[in-house]
């Protein structure tokens, strides 16, 4: 007599069905478009983009098997452009140098900026938890030559201790903004920044500290995903990662806390000198090359 041995309904459940390849390609054309559209941003930024319009589960095995994987495939191919994904978490150290006078004249003369807050009223500085959101925030305080801050997690006293020497170096009311992650970590971070910063500055330091981003109001507001703490002490149900944010809300966000602290009557008079200034270096380099 021969025994039949069907397999048992449980590893039937735990079988996972492959994707056709016309899945697969759904996937790779709709993380494309996600791409271009919130270009430039993180891996985990399209992680989390993706997400919210249903095109993948919020796993950590959709993240690295799908997200990570295909994108990396669609950069190499040569299909998604790398300056579209942003990993300022490692960078060359090297100092400038040049081949000779004339390409120092030429670099400086298409690279030479006025500093914008020489006529500030007041100073500003970005700070924020982690590297890879540095990258996106950068073009922003970049335009408007304002210091970022990346913290990587809990910032060193070291840091923590130069960063308000400069503050009290500027000798005027400075204020900084802070974008942290929504979670237990994330705020024991931005108040550890105020508390000791406070500290650190000499008395009747005028001296602002904001945490903009993420809070709890805009979590509803933007329609944020959350996610099961890591961490359920003091009672957290939801935690949110900053890179749930798209590039635009990051970046307004940031472009707000600046302008508002702008005389752009008195940039607009800077940027006139700032030309003028440019055109003498022109006239040298020419000078240089005719001599």
């Amino acid at each position: 007599m021969t025994t039949t041995y069907e397999s048992s309904p449980i590893k039937r459940r735990r079988r996972r069905q492959r994707r056709t390849k016309a899945q697969m390609q759904t996937l790779r054309d709709g993380f494309f478009a996600l791409a271009e559209e919130h270009q430039p941003l993180t891996i985990r930024q399209l992680f989390y983009r993706a997400v919210a319009i249903g095109l993948i589960d919020k796993t950590q095995a959709a993240y690295n098997s799908l997200v990570v994987r295909l994108m990396g495939q669609m950069r190499e191919e040569g299909r998604v452009p790398f300056d579209w994904i942003v990993d300022n978490t490692r960078w060359m150290r090297k100092p400038r140098t040049y081949s000779g006078l004339r390409q120092m004249l030429e670099y400086t003369r298409s690279t030479y900026r006025c500093a914008i807050w020489d006529t500030q009223s007041v100073y500003v500085e970005i700070w924020c938890e982690s590297d890879s959101v540095a990258g996106i925030l950068y073009p922003v305080t970049e335009e408007f030559d304002v210091p970022l801050m990346p913290c990587s997690g809990q910032p060193s006293k070291s840091f923590l201790h130069s960063a308000s020497e400069c503050i009290a170096a500027e000798d005027r009311p400075c204020f900084v903004y802070y974008f942290g992650d929504y979670d237990r970590a994330g705020i024991q971070i931005s108040d550890r920044i105020n508390r000791d910063l406070v500290r650190y500055l000499p008395d009747g330091t005028d001296f602002y500290f904001e945490r903009v981003a993420i809070n709890e109001e805009q979590i509803s507001a933007y329609s944020l995903p959350t996610r099961p703490p890591k961490d359920r002490r003091g009672g957290w149900t939801e935690t949110v990662e900053l890179e749930a944010m798209t590039t635009a809300q990051l970046q307004d966000i940031c472009r707000d806390c600046i302008t508002r602290h702008i005389d752009f009557d008195a940039l607009e008079r800077l940027r006139k000198v700032e030309a003028g200034e440019r055109a003498t270096l022109g006239t040298f380099l020419e000078q240089l090359q005719s001599a």
